[in-house]
């Protein structure tokens, strides 16, 4: 897991926390710990190199490396393939649609599931937050960001 925390306009932060599943052989963890050493070495001279050149006003924006970056435009290539695809699908259906969430039988749930997706998506269709404290009740626990 890697953490990036800014410290100033200038300065950030990297933290890293590797872990390692419990039957793992040391050769298989070396050679995933030694290829995610490497790729953060090269993302770190990227880092430097490009905040050198966005102080000296030499670089604006755009792609940095065309040979080190071709995993990360992919990956963001494919995101916004998905979610642009996933848009177009609400469009053309004329509503939200929510992959994950099951379908409900009857009307009890699927009020239920109604005052879920209101919850979610910040659209006030309950009428009272005695209501929403009831409906909540016993399934909340807090969430802490460190």
């Amino acid at each position: 897991m890697q953490r990036f925390t800014p410290v100033g306009p200038g300065k950030s932060i990297m933290r890293y926390e590797v872990y390692r599943h419990k039957d793992a052989t040391d050769e298989d963890f070396n050679l995933i710990s030694d290829m995610y050493k490497r790729i953060m070495s090269e993302d770190k001279y990227l880092c430097f190199n490009t905040q050198k050149n966005l102080n000296a006003g030499v670089f604006v924006n755009g792609l940095l490396h065309p040979d080190l970056e071709m995993g990360p435009l992919h990956f963001q290539s494919t995101v916004r393939e998905v979610v642009t695809e996933h848009f177009n699908k609400e469009q053309a259906a004329g509503h939200e649609i929510w992959p994950a969430q099951t379908e409900v039988a009857d009307a009890n749930a699927a009020a239920i599931g109604e005052n879920d997706i209101a919850f979610r998506t910040g659209v006030d269709t309950i009428t009272a937050a005695d209501n929403l404290q009831e409906s909540l009740a016993g399934n909340v626990a807090p969430a802490i960001a460190v």
